[in-house]
């Protein structure tokens, strides 16, 4: 009995040795597993969050620590302190190549953005097979790094002891928990640091309207996302940037004076000719054209000779023409999309103002596509290009129009710089768009003239169809004719649709309205400025056409309005219109009465503020912002039950059989 019992003391005593040895030979991966744990309970606690939120990079200083200690050996893991900063140094500086070349630091978007399709990047930046190659070495790189690292954590413990003599079985033990251990707190450092940031960022986003005021306003500029970023760290601020994206679509708007109807009323008829009335006749067929970096270059710069083109020249059916003020100079053309199609500025949105067809689109519940749906009208979108381009897809859905045709259904090619606008308004009509019996309305995208514009048609002068004024470089007399000889292409683009509409209003009697307008100016004539939310940036090699320009700044482009009825709306634009101007003034053609008119408020905007409501001058931007935003987010109400055959609703057309209309 003495016996058994000391045995069995003997064998307790050697097992709390050993488990003694185990725990202080796994010290590091149990400290490791406990600071992990702690780091995440941490970030429940919203006292620890606030304190933090008073420091830059916590949380990943501490995840670096976390992680280069579990890397090294236990005798160096002093030195996981001073590759931590290093890495974050590293974060900084990769931060601050970004900060430089667009004046905004890395967010979430950019890295879900190259994640999703690294050809956006490509034909985008109109850049060719080097991006390909650079994203080849630096994927290749991550891929040796990671394979490194799993090597050295499969093979590196035991990679000594095979020199030595075969170990004993409490060895064998040993290695196999060391290795359990370690992948576990590796598993638990990732778990740990994707919940802390995630935690953390949710919680920035949720109080920076209430403890950063001014900061939470001005988001949409790049230098308060820059100090906001300098202010989080880089992967806080990452985090960051994916609530500020994921959730909703806040801005303080502040208090001010909603205008009355009568003053909505008031400022309608400045620009709507006559009295609004219950229309009797068909309803007018409407098509937006969508001209990709166009404007006229007659506006723009001083020229030898005027060049004159259809598209921005007055035509017997122009009801209005003239410069058109957009938000974006040289790129960003969803942007000036959603403004078309919202009617609303993207501006009062701040942060998320830029990614719209990410992020406000899946918010939208009125947009000018329903309120003409709500009429009875077809719509549908024909785009130049992939439809996961920037979301458009969904978010022209979203927008209200029941199809979306991308450029892959049209049979378009995939490479931008082959697209001609003539052969996408062919496909168009190919695919049977004129040949609906009405109404419809239809968005049509073009692509041609995306820049830039290297000199390849032109070799002497005497092929130029114009020239600058002044005198500058050969190349830049060519450049401004490469864009030209692409305008004509665009031009005829749009005679094509003209003349569509107008031969289904010879066989059918229904009206049409036809709106063209130029999304942005191409960077090859911005000097290689471009827009980023808020402000822009600048790519290097462009020609620098300063000396040669107008009054005209980069943000002003064109508009072209075309209808067959000429009794709707007066020309009366003094100053440039902003282009979420535009569906206000196209409703006037389909309105039932001043109440009907789409966001009227956009037309006292523009007689309050001219071009920008976000001008020094303009006093009504609270209450203009507020009321375009509630619009836009608000389902509508559901208009009033009409008796069987009310004329504001009735289209004749609908009541007879039709022959749809085949043009050549």
């Amino acid at each position: 009995m003495h016996t058994r019992r000391a045995s069995a003391n003997i064998h307790r005593h050697t097992a709390g040795r050993r488990l003694g040895e185990l725990c202080r030979a796994q010290a590091k991966p149990l400290s490791i597993l406990l600071a992990s744990c702690v780091m995440v309970a941490s970030s429940y606690s919203n006292s620890i969050l606030g304190f933090i939120n008073q420091f830059a990079s916590i949380y990943s200083f501490c995840f670096f620590v976390l992680l280069f200690a579990l890397l090294l050996r236990r005798k160096l893991f002093l030195l996981s302190i001073p590759l931590a900063l290093g890495a974050l140094a590293a974060l900084s500086r990769l931060n601050e190549l970004k900060i430089s070349a667009v004046s905004l630091p890395i967010t979430f978007f950019d890295v879900k953005t190259v994640i999703a399709d690294p050809r956006i990047v490509v034909n985008a930046a109109g850049i060719g097979n080097d991006l390909y190659r650079i994203l080849f070495i630096t994927v290749g790189g991550l891929v040796v790094a990671l394979v490194a690292s799993a090597f050295y954590q499969l093979a590196g413990y035991s990679f000594l002891n095979h020199l030595k003599a075969s170990p004993s079985r409490d060895e064998k033990a040993g290695r196999s928990w060391s290795f359990v251990l370690n992948a576990i707190a590796l598993l638990l450092i990732l778990i740990a640091a994707q919940t802390c940031l995630s935690r953390y960022g949710r919680f920035v986003h949720a109080n920076l309207s209430t403890k950063g005021v001014k900061l939470w306003q001005e988001l949409w500029f790049p230098s308060s996302q820059v100090e906001l970023c300098q202010k989080l760290g880089v992967l806080e601020y990452l985090a960051f940037s994916y609530f500020a994206a994921d959730e909703g679509a806040h801005i303080f708007l502040g208090q001010g004076h909603s205008p009355t109807v009568q003053e909505l009323q008031l400022a309608a008829t400045e620009f709507v000719k006559k009295s609004v009335s219950p229309s009797k006749t068909l309803l007018p067929n409407i098509v937006f054209f969508h001209a990709e970096s166009t404007f006229d270059p007659n506006l723009a710069f001083r020229l030898s000779a005027r060049v004159e083109l259809p598209l921005w020249s007055k035509q017997r059916e122009t009801r209005a023409l003239g410069p058109m003020r957009v938000n974006i100079i040289g790129g960003g053309s969803w942007v000036s999309e959603f403004e078309v199609l919202t009617g609303v500025d993207s501006r009062i949105f701040g942060y998320q103002g830029f990614y719209t067809h990410y992020y406000i689109a899946p918010k939208v519940k009125n947009s000018f596509a329903e309120y003409l749906a709500r009429k009875g009208y077809k719509t549908a979108a024909f785009y130049p290009v992939e439809g996961n381009f920037y979301n458009a897809d969904k978010a022209f859905k979203s927008y209200g129009f029941r199809e979306f045709i991308d450029g892959r259904a049209l049979g378009l090619p995939e490479d931008w710089g082959h697209l001609i606008d003539r052969d996408i308004i062919n496909a168009v009509i190919k695919q049977g768009a004129f040949q609906s019996s009405g109404p419809f309305f239809y968005f049509i995208g073009t692509s041609e003239n995306h820049g830039p514009h290297p000199c390849q048609s032109f070799r002497t002068e005497k092929q130029f169809f114009t020239t600058f004024f002044a005198p500058v470089l050969f190349e830049e007399h060519c450049q401004l004719n490469e864009y030209l000889r692409r305008a004509i292409s665009t031009s005829a683009a749009f005679e094509l649709v003209l003349k569509q509409l107008k031969e289904i209003q010879r066989q059918t009697g229904r009206p049409f309205v036809l709106l063209v307008y130029g999304d942005h100016q191409p960077w090859s004539f911005t000097e290689g400025i471009y827009s980023i939310p808020g402000g822009t940036a600048t790519e290097d090699g462009f020609k620098h056409l300063l000396r040669v320009r107008t009054k005209a700044d980069g943000y002003q482009t064109f508009f072209h309005l075309l209808a067959s009825d000429n009794t709707v709306i007066r020309s009366r634009f003094t100053r440039p219109p902003p282009v979420s101007f535009l569906p206000s003034l196209v409703s006037a053609f389909v309105a039932t009465s001043h109440d009907d008119l789409y966001l009227p408020i956009n037309f006292l905007a523009y007689a309050s503020c001219g071009s920008d409501i976000r001008a020094s001058g303009c006093d009504h931007y609270v209450e203009i912002a507020r009321l375009a935003r509630h619009a836009l987010l608000t389902e509508p109400a559901p208009p009033p039950v009409l008796p069987v055959g009310n004329p504001a609703f009735r289209d004749p057309l609908r009541e007879r059989p039709l022959t749809p209309v085949s043009l050549p």
